[in-house]
């Protein structure tokens, strides 16, 4: 038995699992006898497996499993770490990431001294870029502007959200919900993150000064596939989980909503869309170049204005494969839109008061 079981699913992480491994075996003020480290393997196809088994003849003190998912979603894996861990506590981490040295034992202090008020509990993901195109990306990520306000990349103080990533949790707390639901492919941890809170009654805490780095994706065609599918599976977890939502969320749908204006005009006067067309083009192309030069450097900028547009044009556009397949989500967007005339009528009534 151990105290925490940490979970990481692998896939094809031969460039990334060395680098993860060694911030992991730097972990300061922890008994390394009481955790375990589950590497969950989804069949990699290159040297995954083979650098795991030699990191775990290494061993740096854990306890080591490498575990099989045969399946190789994500659900899937963690729902394996989670059967076959030992610890009390579950800490999910990501290959595509590196810790700092206290960040195992902050993580378990933080949530360990609040399980009864915490059903997860996490820190603030950081981007970092490892080459040209990823260095670019991750400056996207890390503007609201470009990808929204998204609290566990942009929280400065100690707060209760709505989700985070990768988290840790009390495994009683993922056992009583059944843990993952392996009908999610992607956005699996929102999901997962809005049944915990409705079902434990407990809060999702997140804590700023505590960070994990994050490696994105380092070229478009990767950025592309990776934002069409969180569209995609974002627009699911909008449909079984109205109040999920958040007000970023609102883009596909005023995307949505432009694009049948846009028809409905061209149907009526060809002239006027095209004038209309070209002053919405003008006005992403001024928003693009604030972006661009306020945010990247120089040598930055051709790239910026390709992967700025290729992440939110994915993610809009896996949005509307999600309307198609499961849904439009009505409800959620209907209460989005209230609680946004609620919210602005308030403040409105507050200026006038003043």
């Amino acid at each position: 038995m151990h105290t925490i079981s940490i979970v990481v699913p692998v896939y094809n992480e031969e460039k990334f699992i060395e680098a993860f491994y060694h911030s992991l075996a730097q972990q300061q003020n922890l008994d390394r006898e009481q955790v375990e480290v589950l590497f969950i393997d989804g069949n990699s196809e290159d040297q995954t497996l083979s650098k795991l088994q030699a990191l775990q003849r290494e061993n740096e003190g854990f306890a080591i499993k490498i575990l099989h998912n045969e399946k190789r979603y994500i659900s899937s894996a963690l729902n394996i770490g989670l059967k076959e861990s030992t610890g009390t506590y579950i800490i999910r981490l990501d290959v595509h990431s590196t810790i700092p040295c206290d960040y195992i034992s902050r993580i378990y202090k933080g949530l360990a001294e609040h399980a009864s008020e915490y059903c997860n509990f996490g820190g603030r993901t950081v981007a970092k870029g490892y080459d040209k195109t990823s260095k670019v990306v991750a400056k996207a990520l890390s503007t609201k502007w470009v990808i929204g306000g998204a609290q566990f990349r942009f929280a400065t103080t100690k707060m209760e959200v709505d989700s985070l990533f990768p988290g840790a949790w009390l495994k009683q707390d993922l056992l009583t919900v059944g843990g993952w639901d392996e009908g999610w492919i992607i956005n699996e941890d929102a999901e997962l993150n809005y049944r915990l809170r409705k079902a434990t009654d407990k809060k999702i805490m997140l804590d700023p000064d505590i960070v994990i780095n994050y490696f994105p994706r380092n070229t478009v065609g990767k950025l592309g596939k990776q934002y069409f599918n969180y569209g995609y599976w974002r627009t699911k977890t909008a449909n079984k989980h109205e109040q999920s939502m958040r007000f970023s969320h609102l883009l596909p749908f005023f995307a949505l909503c432009a694009l049948l204006f846009a028809t409905g005009l061209a149907l009526l006067s060809v002239n006027v869309f095209s004038y209309l067309l070209i002053g919405a083009g003008v006005c992403y192309l001024l928003y693009l170049t604030a972006m661009t030069i306020s945010e990247f450097e120089k040598e930055e900028i051709p790239l910026a204005v390709v992967v700025i547009p290729v992440i939110q044009s994915a993610w809009i556009l896996g949005a509307f494969k999600g309307y198609l397949v499961f849904g439009f989500p009505i409800k959620g967007y209907t209460r989005l839109l209230k609680d946004l005339v609620v919210s602005k009528w308030k403040i409105k009534v507050k200026g006038i008061a003043s």
